[in-house]
């Protein structure tokens, strides 16, 4: 409604899109409801208020909107590990059939949310909007032991789509101790060491194990000899000193 009707009742308000009038209402009715527009489409619309007299009064401000539905689902969230403390979130993009409108420039980006892994509320660690070609996110300052669940939306010019399925993760933790190491002497120089895996991998598979060694008399000068996979749980060991007493880890 005008500040200033004129000194005379409002009588009528008409609509504007694009500059040319669509409707012309009532002033009881101070609301329009638009149907057949074009999706994906963005519209200008004005109004201008007539009074008792007859007159126009000025063009009110220009409301840009689009025609959208909201997007679609986010698929496929994933996270793995950066640190122990650190987590890479990531999802799969909308294609262009799933932001909600035939024009992708309408698809806005993707938030990301995040609880604090003792099973509390949920937060917004990664604000997306305007970055709509962002596809990932690293979290810090996570807890190592807990487990934290994580959902993603996206985001369009109507609003966000629905929430992605929720995952979990637990944060990494150093693992375990390989177990029943042995050293067997192979020759003057060299020894094989085999031992058996972790118990507990710490949340995360096992890359590979190190072999290192070190020299009487202090034993605290240790040496990296072997980096074997984690399929081998074994190493040999070379270039020992004989005569030379070693502590093998």
């Amino acid at each position: 409604r005008p500040e200033d009707d004129g000194g005379c009742g409002l009588t009528h308000y008409r609509i504007l899109k694009g500059g040319r009038q669509i409707e012309e209402v009532a002033a009881i009715r101070p609301y329009y409801i638009a149907v057949g527009l074009e999706c994906g489409q963005e519209d200008a619309w004005t109004v201008e208020a007539r009074n008792c007299r007859g007159d126009w009064g000025g063009t009110s401000p220009v409301l840009r909107t689009y025609t959208a539905s909201p997007p679609q689902q986010v698929r496929n969230l994933n996270s793995t590990h950066i640190s122990q403390t650190e987590l890479r979130f990531s999802w799969q993009p909308l294609d262009s059939t799933e932001v909600g409108s035939p024009d992708t420039d309408v698809l806005k980006g993707y938030e990301l949310y995040v609880d604090d892994g003792l099973g509390g509320r949920f937060t917004r660690a990664y604000d997306g909007y305007n970055k709509p070609y962002e596809y990932y996110f690293d979290a810090g300052g996570l807890v190592p032991g807990r487990v934290y669940r994580a959902y993603v939306r996206a985001l369009n010019v109507v609003g966000p789509g629905p929430d992605s399925e929720v995952i979990y993760k637990e944060m990494a933790v150093e693992p375990s101790a390989p177990t029943s190491l042995e050293v067997t002497p192979r020759s003057e120089s060299s020894v094989s060491c085999a031992w058996y895996p972790p118990m507990n991998n710490g949340g995360e598979p096992i890359d590979h194990f190190i072999v290192e060694y070190a020299p009487e008399p202090l034993f605290n000068a240790w040496s990296e000899a072997a980096r074997p996979d984690n399929t081998e749980f074994y190493a040999v060991v070379n270039a020992l000193e004989k005569g030379i007493l070693y502590q093998f880890r």
